[in-house]
């Protein structure tokens, strides 16, 4: 892929040079020197993030900060609607510690899914199949009780192909690829 992308000229204000310029600015300016601790890194990056939307003035908003012109949104969110599972055996909650309970044993899922409700459905003896909304995460077996899970179902498709690359990019790689700006596509 080298030589796919030009480097960032001076005074090149394009939505990715932005991007990485603002990156640049909050390294140099909340990170340098560093907190003394992990409070203080905060509060360093607390101020800068105050500092870059109430006193700075943009160029791309007309020399205006970002403060002057935010507005919330009409919208109102409410969180996730109550999850049921109709065509599952259970509902069941994930403990804080990311386990499931079941017939007196414990289940390892995630503490990524703590608090939430999962279905459950048993496809065999023993073996059950686990959902979050409208996806199965995996199986497991009330004697080994460990999940087995499935391929990952958030991870993005390969839907794209490169010129530049014999193989597939995901759908991600894609969304930067088409961000950035090409040299040039080879025919």
């Amino acid at each position: 892929m080298a030589g796919l992308f030009r480097p960032i000229a001076l005074g090149d204000l394009s939505f990715p040079n932005r991007i990485v310029m603002a990156h640049l600015t909050l390294k140099q300016e909340a990170t340098r020197p560093p907190g003394a601790n992990i409070l203080q890194q905060q509060g360093r990056f607390d101020a800068f993030v105050q500092e870059f939307n109430t006193e700075r003035p943009h160029e791309a908003l007309d020399m205006k900060c970002p403060a002057q012109l935010y507005a919330t949104s009409p919208l109102r969110y409410d969180g996730l609607p109550e999850l049921s599972y109709p065509f599952h055996d259970r509902d069941v909650l994930v403990t804080a510690c990311g386990r499931l309970c079941l017939h007196r044993k414990r289940i390892n899922i995630s503490t990524v899914l703590a608090g939430q409700k999962l279905g459950i459905k048993e496809v065999d003896e023993g073996i059950w199949l686990v959902s979050f909304m409208h996806y199965d995460l995996g199986y497991f077996d009330l004697e080994q009780k460990t999940l087995q899970p499935l391929d990952n179902p958030l991870r993005p498709q390969a839907r794209y192909r490169c010129p530049r690359y014999d193989g597939a990019l995901t759908e991600m790689h894609s969304r930067s690829l088409l961000a950035w700006q090409p040299l040039a596509w080879p025919r």
